[in-house]
């Protein structure tokens, strides 16, 4: 099973912190796509599988900032699929990561 701690465990100190007590407490850093770009090479995927400059990929996930605050969707035929809007980039980068590394295809094959 995917969580979201094991999505950062590579990235280094000062990116995941445990608190509280229990599984699944953690403080999360707030990222901006920058850093976020760097999870997701950590994380082995695929740069054709996502976009993050507002520029649309075919069957891809993309991010994009407008007038109201950041989207992300999923981009096939021509259509935005699964559209969520969120009010800051922080936000939007947190659940870019886990939408992308969470799904098995956006995954670069290893031999």
């Amino acid at each position: 099973m995917l969580t979201l701690a094991s999505i950062w465990l590579d990235l280094g100190e000062g990116v995941l912190n445990r608190s509280g007590e229990g599984a699944g407490m953690y403080l999360w850093k707030l990222m901006n796509r920058e850093e976020l770009r760097a999870a997701l090479e950590a994380n082995d995927v695929r740069p054709s599988s996502y976009s993050l400059d507002s520029a649309v990929a075919d069957d891809a996930y993309c991010m994009e900032q407008s007038r109201g605050g950041w989207s992300v969707y999923f981009f096939e035929r021509g259509n935005r699929n699964d559209e969520r809007w969120f009010a800051t980039e922080a936000e939007v980068c947190q659940h870019f990561l886990e939408r992308v590394v969470g799904d098995p295809t956006t995954r670069r094959h290893r031999r």
